[in-house]
């Protein structure tokens, strides 16, 4: 079984924004209590206002599916649908294993600091 992970990136309208921001951080909690879910981020893109990325980890497609298949999904979009400026542009990647690096020895790797 693999699991799948979702990338979103979207386009708000500029006067919307906040609605927008305020709407995907109500979602991302609730999604993250939802079963199979095990990581649901959301990201401001600094350079591009308006606009942001989700990532979803699901720990499989059935649980993905059974995620998209509820009212409270179907309610988001409905309620999305009228802050974006263009259509949300969705992947989803099906990931059979997951390759961790060695830890860096690099003094400039922000990733040693925590």
């Amino acid at each position: 079984m693999s699991s799948q992970v979702v990338v979103a990136k979207l386009a708000g309208l500029a006067g919307r924004v906040a609605e927008l921001r305020t709407l995907l951080a109500e979602r991302a909690v609730a999604v993250r209590a939802e079963d199979g879910c095990a990581g649901y981020e959301v990201a401001e893109l600094l350079d591009a206002p308006a606009s942001f990325v989700i990532v979803q980890t699901w720990t499989s497609s059935e649980a993905l599916r059974a995620h998209y298949a509820t009212e409270e999904h179907a309610e988001y979009q409905h309620a999305v649908d009228e802050l974006l400026a263009t259509p949300s542009e969705v992947v989803i990647h099906q990931v059979g294993s997951t390759t961790r690096p060695s830890v860096s020895t690099s003094p400039t790797d922000p990733g040693r600091f925590g």
